[in-house]
C-alpha cells in the first residue's frame, strides 16, 4: 500500500475520461494512466487542473500545440494551424479548427493546448479572453498520458509524442488522443470520478 502512494505521489495516476473533446482516440469512459512529468513538448497529450485555464474545478485533457517561445495562429486557407510560420499536418485532428482565430506567442511557464475534436473542446481558444490570454501554466500540469488500461479491448501505450500503439483499432483506426475533461480514479479502488 505504501509503494501505490509513493508511486501515485510522485510518478503516475490515474484519470477517467469524461467527455469526448479529443474523440475518436479516447472516449467518454476511458481510463488512462499518466506520468507525472516536467518534460512537456509539442504534441504531448497532458492532463492538468483546469481551474485557471477554464475556470473549471476538474483535471482535463489535451494536446499541446505550442511551448514557450512558439507563435500560434488559426488558420491557413484550408484551416490548418500554423505553428512558427508552418501549417501543421494533424491527422488526430476532427472539426473544424478555424472556428476562433487567433495568433499568440507562448511565453516561458505556458502552453497553447486544443482539444482533437475541435469542435467539441473547450480549451486554448476559449480561455483567449480570461485572464492567462489562453495560456496554461506550467504549474497545472498534471502529466503526460501514457497509457489507457479501459476498455480492454482498446488498450494501448503512448509514445513520447501522443501517437498510440495498441493491439486493437478505434472505430476509425486512430487511437492516442483524449476527452475534455478527466476525473480522478482513487487508487486502490478504482472508484468513479465525480461528473
Amino acid at each position: 500500500m505504501l509503494v501505490l502512494a509513493l508511486l501515485r505521489a510522485l510518478v503516475v495516476e490515474t484519470f477517467a475520461v469524461t467527455a469526448d473533446s479529443m474523440a475518436p482516440g479516447l472516449k467518454d469512459g476511458d481510463r488512462v494512466i499518466v506520468l507525472k512529468t516536467t518534460g512537456i513538448q509539442r504534441d504531448d497529450i497532458i492532463v492538468f487542473d483546469a481551474e485557471h485555464l477554464l475556470g473549471q474545478p476538474q483535471s482535463a485533457v489535451k494536446r499541446v500545440i505550442g511551448v514557450p517561445g512558439d507563435e500560434v495562429s488559426c488558420c491557413t486557407e484550408d484551416g490548418r494551424l500554423i505553428r512558427n510560420g508552418e501549417p501543421l499536418d494533424e491527422p488526430y485532428a476532427t472539426g473544424p479548427t478555424d472556428q476562433t482565430t487567433f495568433a499568440v506567442t507562448i511565453p516561458a511557464d505556458r502552453f497553447w493546448v486544443m482539444g482533437d475534436n475541435r469542435a467539441e473542446s473547450a480549451d486554448s481558444r476559449s480561455a483567449l479572453g480570461r485572464p492567462g490570454g489562453g495560456m496554461l501554466r506550467a504549474d497545472d500540469v498534471v502529466g503526460e498520458v501514457r497509457w489507457r488500461y479501459w476498455p480492454t479491448g482498446r488498450l494501448g501505450g503512448f509514445s513520447m509524442r501522443g501517437a498510440a500503439h495498441t493491439p486493437s483499432s478505434s472505430d476509425d483506426g486512430t487511437v492516442g488522443v483524449m476527452g475534455d475533461t478527466a476525473g480522478v480514479i482513487d487508487l486502490p479502488n478504482d472508484k468513479e470520478p465525480a461528473q
